[in-house]
């Protein structure tokens, strides 16, 4: 503690004042609003576990209903990063009630264009 961080005690007519001094930041209302800053960032094995959970997941899924069915707990802003990432990879899309498992692998792909258009 440097000389200007001791409080400054005085006593007047019986009563006692502690001067201490505050220290603050201002912040602004956009820091305030920005996104807060990662301390770290989900691991691939995380990653691919909620990724097969949604695939096996058949159609619509709740958010809350995906975390239950994981083989272990993951934070709830780790699984909103990984459910973002997993949108804009297009492998998911968000519906009203939850998530959908949208990507088709290559193969499934190659077997419609083979089979080609049928009209009946």
């Amino acid at each position: 503690m440097n000389a200007c961080d001791t409080p400054i005690i005085a006593a007047k007519n019986q009563n006692l004042y502690i001067d201490v001094p505050i220290r603050y930041k201002l912040i602004t209302m956009t820091q305030i609003l920005q996104a807060p800053s990662q301390a770290h960032s989900p691991t691939l094995d995380t990653i691919q576990m909620v990724e097969e959970t949604a695939q096996k997941a058949k159609g619509v899924v709740s958010i809350a209903e995906l975390k239950r069915r994981l083989p272990r707990k993951v934070n709830h802003n780790t699984l909103k990063v990984i459910l973002a990432y997993l949108q804009r990879s297009g492998k998911i899309e968000f519906a009203l009630n939850g998530v959908v498992w949208v990507f088709m692998p290559r193969e499934d792909i190659a077997m419609i264009l083979k089979k080609g258009r049928t009209w009946t």
